[in-house]
C-alpha cells in the first residue's frame, strides 16, 4: 500500500467555510481570539505568514514514567538513512498498511507516506491515526521556511509554531476531513535532499482529554540517521588567491573583468523562464565585492557606497529588519555581521524587496556580500529560497592562501 498525497494549493470556498467552523468550535479549547482568527481567513497567506507564526500552546506530556508503561517504542530502518525514524506510540495502536519504500516513489512537492499508525476503531468518533510523510526538495530551504510554506499553501487554521533549529519545527493546527475535524500537531525535519513530515491527527472531541498523549507521542519522534547530502550541486568561484565561494548550480555567475587588486566583483543571478518565447525574468542577485583596505574608506563610508548604488537604479531604503540568526562563517573572517533593510522601487510601491548585506574582513580587504529578493510579504516562497541560498554562500565562502597572501 503506498499513499501519494498531492499538494492541494488552492482550497476551496466550502472547505475555508468549515474550518471557520471548525474554529469557533474550538476557540475556548485552543483559548484563540475568534476576531483574529476572521482577519486571519480572510488575510492574503502572503501578506500575514509571520501572524501564523504563534507561539506552541504550552501543554504538558503524559508523566514519563506512565508513558513508558503505556506505549511501545517503534524502530523503523530503511535503506536511506533519511528515512530511518522512531517513535514511542500508544500499546494499542497498530500499523496500518504495508509500506515498501523506494527512491523513485519520493518526488518534489508530492507527498508520499511511509508510514502509519492507527488507534482502536471507536464508533463515536474517527480514529486518531499517526503518519510520517517524505518529500524530496528541489533547493535549499530551512525546517521553518519549508513547513511554513506547506501551511500557508493548504490555508490551515494555524493555532502554534515553533522552530527547534534549522532542521526541526512544530506546529499545532487545525484539519478538516470531510465531516471530521482534527487538531494536528506536526514536526517538520529537513534530512538532506528531503522535508519529513510526522503528524498526530486527533479527532476535536478527543482533544480535550487526549492532548498530553498527543505531546508525547510528537515529543518522541526522531530521525535515526545524520544526512548531509546536498540538495543542489555546488559550483566554485576563486577570487584570485583571496577567497573561494561555492553557490547552487541552478544560480547563474557574472564575474565582472579584473581592472584593480583594489576591488574584486562578481554576481550569482537566478532566472526563471516560464517558456522558451518569453524573456527570463530575474528572480533574485547576489552580489559580492572585496575591496582593499588601501582603497576603502572607513566600513560605513563603504555601505553607503553599496546603498548609493541602489538608490542609482531607483530603488529607496525602508526601515531595518531584525537581521537573521544562524549563520556560520569562515573561521578567518573578523567580525562578520548581517543587516537586512526594506526596499520600494520608485514608481512601484506595490512591490516590496529586501536588500541583505553582510560585512566583513580578512587581511587587507573588507567582504561584502549582498542580496536583492521580493519581500517576504510579497512572495513568500521566493524569498525563501533567495534568503537560504544567500546563506548557503556566506556559510561556503572561505578564504585561500591567506597565510602566504597576507605575510
Amino acid at each position: 500500500m503506498f499513499n501519494q498525497l498531492k499538494l492541494n494549493m488552492n482550497l476551496s470556498i466550502l472547505k475555508i467555510g468549515r474550518a471557520a467552523f471548525a474554529v469557533m468550535i474550538i476557540c475556548g479549547a485552543l483559548a484563540t481570539n475568534t476576531t483574529a482568527q476572521a482577519q486571519s481567513l480572510d488575510a492574503s497567506p502572503q501578506e500575514s505568514f509571520e501572524s501564523f507564526k504563534k507561539p506552541m500552546p504550552e501543554i504538558d506530556g503524559v508523566e514519563q514514567a506512565r508513558w513508558e508503561a503505556d506505549s511501545t517504542l517503534h524502530e523503523v530502518s530503511e535503506d536511506d538513512s533519511a528515512l530511518a525514524y522512531k517513535v514511542r506510540l500508544p500499546k494499542s495502536w497498530t500499523p496500518y498498511g504495508d509500506y515498501k519504500v523506494e527512491e523513485s516513489m519520493i518526488q518534489p512537492r508530492i507527498f508520499t507516506e511511509i508510514a502509519q499508525y492507527v488507534s482502536p476503531p471507536d464508533i463515536l468518533s474517527p480514529r486518531s491515526r499517526f503518519s510520517v510523510n517524505v518529500m524530496a526538495l528541489e533547493y535549499k530551504l530551512s525546517a521553518e521556511q519549508w513547513f511554513l510554506q506547506y501551511l500557508l499553501a493548504q490555508n490551515y487554521k494555524i493555532e502554534g509554531f515553533k522552530t527547534i533549529d534549522e532542521d526541526t519545527t512544530e506546529a499545532l493546527y487545525v484539519l478538516m476531513e470531510r465531516d471530521d475535524t482534527y487538531i494536528v500537531r506536526a514536526v517538520a525535519k529537513i534530512a538532506g535532499d528531503k522535508a519529513i513530515l510526522a503528524a498526530y491527527h486527533m479527532p476535536i472531541e478527543k482533544w480535550g482529554q487526549g492532548k498530553p498523549a498527543q505531546v508525547s507521542v510528537m515529543s518522541s519522534f526522531a530521525l535515526l540517521g545524520k544526512v548531509y547530502e546536498p540538495i543542489e550541486e555546488m559550483k566554485t568561484y576563486a577570487f584570485l588567491d583571496l577567497a573561494e565561494m561555492s553557490y547552487p548550480e541552478s544560480w547563474t555567475l557574472r564575474s565582472r573583468p579584473l581592472k584593480s587588486l583594489d576591488r574584486l566583483a562578481a554576481q550569482i543571478l537566478r532566472y526563471y523562464q516560464p517558456n522558451e518565447r518569453k524573456p527570463a525574468i530575474l528572480n533574485g542577485r547576489i552580489d559580492v565585492s572585496l575591496v582593499s583596505v588601501f582603497d576603502a574608506g572607513t566600513i560605513e563610508e563603504e555601505l553607503e557606497l553599496l546603498k548609493a548604488e541602489m538608490k542609482q537604479q531607483g530603488f529607496i531604503f525602508g526601515e531595518a529588519l531584525d537581521p537573521p540568526g544562524g549563520f556560520e562563517f569562515d573561521e578567518g573572517f573578523d567580525d562578520p555581521r548581517v543587516k537586512v533593510f526594506k526596499l520600494k522601487r520608485a514608481g512601484y510601491d506595490a512591490v516590496a524587496y529586501e536588500f541583505w548585506i553582510t560585512q566583513m574582513m580578512a587581511g587587507d580587504y573588507h567582504y561584502f556580500l549582498t542580496l536583492l529578493t521580493s519581500s517576504r510579504e510579497n512572495d513568500y516562497d521566493l524569498w525563501a529560497r533567495n534568503s537560504q541560498t544567500f546563506k548557503l554562500v556566506n556559510e561556503n565562502f572561505t578564504l585561500i592562501g591567506e597565510e602566504e597572501f597576507f605575510e
